[in-house]
């Protein structure tokens, strides 16, 4: 008998690591292992999704709007996600569902405990500054079967939410047998054009690092609200010339692999993409060191450098440091390739499999055992 898998995701739409994790690894899981898996949005899905599902992946909808303005229609949704999860999900419908996130996961706790294992999976911090969602995560998830975390860190201190913990990092999103050459003088930075990336203070940071080594440019790729601010503060520096913001495409790899420097300003993250991406790419890494992933991705001094969060001069020196010597750009390429291996799809879709059949077998109670290696 095929095993059933769902993924409760809350909006399969957006173009977010999230997202492409979820459908990557729903992928992985049928082709490698034979799982018979489903993905539900809670919002209403889109004609073209950004990452499109493998036909054999099974694709619904919830078809609540969690995106209408106003107070009553916010309240109004979360009702209707309560009784829509409880409701749909009924007895035998699958083995395990899977949250991705805080809200689907706080959700799992409405599905009844006989109809499946209910896993939550959190894709953000729990230094997120948020005392809503921390209270919400205390009151719902122990009474799930498990959680996974994404970091060490957050394993830790997770440990009043669940018994039963463990972290499986998200694995690289693609491979290629392409790497960049490190001869380009363009310092990447991709994410939503939001204050939780820090994109200003890159920004700042760049404008007095240019003055040293002005053959380099910086190129931003993303949208958000913050587009029209951000590209004020580059003309009121006079960087019209050398920084440069790109739309989201979905040849994201060309932006990589014409870069010698990926830079990650953010205040927080869960586990960030973008820099298992710039690694499989063979492209060094200067990050803040926020509160959780960068350091679980970065070997600071062989891959890249990991930077105290908010010093901008650190930050600096460590990127003039790269950018004046290609010698060493060229021997943390390496390193960084090599370093990719460690979360490929093979290895993270076999932890997930060793996982979910451990539930699946000892559903009366189920403890995880799952040291990642």
């Amino acid at each position: 008998m095929t095993n059933k898998i769902t993924f409760l995701i809350a909006d399969l739409n957006l173009r977010g690591g999230g997202e492409r994790v979820t459908v990557n690894l729903a992928n992985a899981l049928h082709t490698h292992f034979g799982f018979e898996t489903t993905i539900i949005s809670i919002q209403p899905l889109e004609n073209e999704l950004p990452y499109p599902p493998h036909p054999t992946v099974s694709v619904e909808s919830l078809d609540i709007d969690l995106h209408k303005k106003g107070i009553f229609n916010k309240f109004f949704s979360k009702i209707r996600s309560i009784i829509q999860v409880r409701t749909s999900i009924g007895d035998e419908s699958t083995d395990v569902i899977l949250g991705i996130g805080t809200y689907p996961s706080i959700l799992l706790r409405f599905v009844r405990r006989s109809c499946s294992v209910r896993i939550a999976c959190e894709h953000i911090s729990l230094t997120a500054p948020s005392w809503y969602w921390s209270l919400l995560r205390r009151l719902s998830y122990p009474g799930l079967d498990g959680v996974v975390f994404l970091t060490e860190r957050d394993l830790d201190r997770g440990k009043v939410l669940n018994r039963n913990r463990v972290v499986i990092p998200n694995a690289r999103p693609f491979s290629t047998d392409t790497m960049a050459d490190m001869e380009s003088h363009q310092i990447l930075s991709i994410g939503r054009l939001d204050p939780v990336k820090g994109f200003d203070k890159l920004i700042t940071v760049f404008s007095h690092i240019v003055k040293e080594c002005p053959e380099w440019s910086l190129s931003i790729v993303g949208e958000g609200g913050l587009r029209d601010k951000l590209q004020s503060q580059i003309s009121k520096l006079g960087l019209e010339h050398s920084v440069t913001i790109h739309p989201p495409t979905s040849e994201i790899i060309n932006h990589y692999l014409s870069s010698s420097i990926y830079a990650m300003t953010s205040h927080f993250e869960g586990f960030p993409m973008v820099l298992l991406e710039a690694q499989t790419c063979g492209i060094p890494t200067v990050s803040y060191n926020c509160p959780t992933g960068p350091e679980e991705i970065i070997l600071d001094g062989r891959t890249g450098y990991l930077v105290s969060p908010g010093n901008e001069s650190e930050l600096a020196r460590k990127l003039i440091k790269l950018m004046r010597d290609p010698t060493l750009r060229k021997q943390m390429s390496r390193e960084s390739r090599k370093r990719s291996e460690h979360f490929s799809e093979e290895r993270i879709c076999k932890i997930w499999n060793k996982l979910l059949n451990q539930y699946i077998s000892l559903t009366n109670d189920p403890v995880f055992d799952l040291p990642v290696e």
